[in-house]
């Protein structure tokens, strides 16, 4: 028995010799690398953007393959009107009039200067190539990777921040943001990105000694703005430029230029806030139509408080609200950690502001979050930051206690983080934009099909057959489209209900009051249904699930078996609103 005991001792101990054997060299592998690369930062930049514009191809490629699409690619039409391209003298004339942008009416519950801005210059410059526009996402997704990557480099290293930065790529709702053409996020991640860039390079000013960059200090105050300006969310930006601007006075390292800047983007937040704020005042409701009363932000904090219990994915602000007072206690008593002050307090302040970004998404959209779609940013990224800061900060202590320690730690966190992003890999990405490109190429393929026949049949009506409130956008995309295509045909609109249901809530009542306005009275180029004449052949394009003319009609009307021979087409479009994106409902 003896003898076995010392054989499996001495197993034991060749295994750990093999292990730390195989650590080392590895670490010294990567360390070799690292410093090779350093020694080289142009060969290092040159790498650093190959990467990140094949992971971009990789992961959006089949973007590049979609065409016009169902979903709020048609307000691009709108904006072209007949023209190819959007002439200088209409885009100012458009911005100057825009209620978003130069005209605010102050009723309105949203207000987005910055993303409408940026969208008609977008409009002028690809006008109605849709390969420039999907290429042009494809370049801002693989800059916001590159400057997320150089923003997390210095506390992970090259390679840790790169696994950082795929593992942060799994979040689910990122799909929603670069495979379609419409959402605001997709300016706010980029504008979001440039402005940690910045301050980022402010950081490392401040390190050196060296004066504060006037480049750095522009990409803080033009990111900020771009991303509050997009969306309304973002406007936590605003204190994080005041905390970024008390710094670098609390370092005795004020700057003119900084102090200006953030004062810029106060302002604008400001105005924003204002515009918004006065159009919520006229009923307590937001965009959305969700109160924004106090009984609604004390349902919200109750339900944090709830998840904060119950949920596994929390646990990350639990602990980082935990570990607040230990770090700071530890480096304030502790002889042997005095050197870790400066960073415990930086990391400190770094957990405290991911928990505010994290609760203040949370109320903004009253707890509907996650919810894996566009909405999701910048909240959701807030969980897996919490998880990196606390993992650097534990490396932290580990330098200055255990150095064999902080080897082995520093690359147990990266087969971690590798191994979280493999075990999740990219499918959601891929699969999205799949679907982006048969979707909006079927959609095309329809579009185009219902334009034909109405050229061979000139002055044949065309009824739109929905449900309700889930077509809304479906509907204004083929108004649009026709539109575009110079269809002069009578358009009408049939919904097949004569109310809403009655499980639906606020927004969709709303969309499905609008939707029967439009059908009764018309606007919006549809004529009123009233004036249909149900004798007379049509081309019949059933929405969603819509059952049409020939599958019996709809209930409560009376179509002749004259009247189901004579419809020349019946065209059958999905309502991709609900059943293909992962999208929230927004009105136009």
């Amino acid at each position: 028995m003896a003898e076995e005991a010392a054989k499996e001792l001495d197993r034991f101990k060749n295994l750990a010799a093999s292990w730390h054997s195989a650590v080392v060299h590895s670490h010294i592998t990567v360390l070799t690398a690292a410093r090779a690369l350093r020694a080289r930062p142009l060969l290092a930049r040159c790498l650093q953007l190959a990467t990140v514009l094949l992971v971009a191809w990789m992961l959006l490629g089949d973007n590049l393959k979609a065409t016009w699409g169902p979903i709020d690619d048609h307000g691009i039409m709108g904006i072209l009107g007949d023209n190819e391209r959007l002439s200088l003298a209409t885009l100012a004339t458009e911005l100057r009039w825009h209620p978003e942008v130069g005209d605010p009416s102050f009723v309105s519950k949203r207000y987005r200067p910055a993303y409408f801005t940026l969208r008609y210059l977008e409009t002028f410059v690809w006008g109605d190539s849709v390969k420039l526009w999907y290429g042009a996402r494809l370049i801002l997704f693989a800059a916001s990777l590159w400057m997320f990557w150089q923003v997390l480099c210095p506390w992970l290293g090259a390679i840790g921040s790169a696994a950082a930065v795929l593992w942060l790529l799994t979040c689910r709702f990122w799909p929603d943001i670069w495979c379609r053409l419409g959402p605001a996020e997709t300016y706010a991640v980029f504008g979001t990105a440039l402005c940690l860039r910045g301050a980022a390079s402010l950081r490392q000013a401040l390190r050196t000694g060296r004066d504060l960059p006037r480049l750095g200090v522009g990409a803080v105050v033009l990111g900020a703005s771009i991303a509050v300006g997009s969306k309304e969310n973002m406007l936590i930006l605003v204190p994080a430029c005041w905390l970024l601007a008390g710094w670098c006075c609390w370092a005795r390292r004020p700057s003119p230029t900084l102090l200006a800047g953030t004062g810029l983007v106060t302002l604008w937040g400001l105005w924003i806030a204002w515009v918004v704020m006065a159009g919520i005042r006229q009923d307590a409701f937001d965009i959305y139509r969700e109160s924004v009363d106090s009984a609604s932000g004390a349902r919200a904090l109750g339900l944090l408080a709830v998840q904060l219990t119950t949920k596994s994915r929390l646990l990350p602000v639990v602990l980082a609200l935990a570990a607040l007072p230990v770090v700071y206690l530890v480096a304030r008593r502790s002889e042997r950690f005095r050197g870790l002050r400066p960073q415990a307090r930086t990391y400190s302040i770094l957990m405290a502001a991911l928990v505010a970004l994290f609760v203040s998404q949370f109320l903004f959209y009253r707890g509907k979050m996650p919810g894996n779609t566009r909405y999701d940013f910048p909240g959701v990224l807030a969980l897996p930051l919490l998880w990196i800061s606390l993992g650097c900060l534990v490396l932290c202590f580990l330098r200055v206690w255990r150095r064999a320690w902080f080897r082995a730690a520093r690359l147990t966190m990266l087969g971690v983080l590798v191994s979280l992003t493999c075990s999740t890999g990219f499918r959601h990405f891929q699969q999205a934009a799949t679907a982006n490109r048969e979707i909006t190429a079927a959609f095309s393929s329809q579009v185009r099909e219902v334009v034909e026949n109405t050229r061979r049949s000139p002055g044949v009506p065309v009824v739109l057959f929905s449900r309700g409130a889930d077509d809304y956008e479906l509907i204004c995309a083929w108004q649009q489209y026709l539109h575009r295509y110079r269809v002069d045909n009578p358009l009408y609109l049939f919904l097949e209900s004569a109310s809403p249901a009655t499980n639906l809530g606020a927004l969709d009542c709303c969309l499905f009051q609008r939707l029967s306005s439009l059908s009764k009275q018309g606007d919006r180029g549809f004529r009123p249904l009233g004036q249909l004449d149900r004798r007379r052949p049509f081309l019949a394009v059933c929405l969603g699930g819509a059952r049409g003319p020939q599958d019996g009609g709809p209930s409560g009307v009376d179509w002749s078996d004259q009247f189901r021979q004579t419809v020349p087409a019946l065209y059958r479009s999905r309502s991709w609103l609900v059943s293909d994106f992962p999208v929230g409902k927004e009105q136009p």
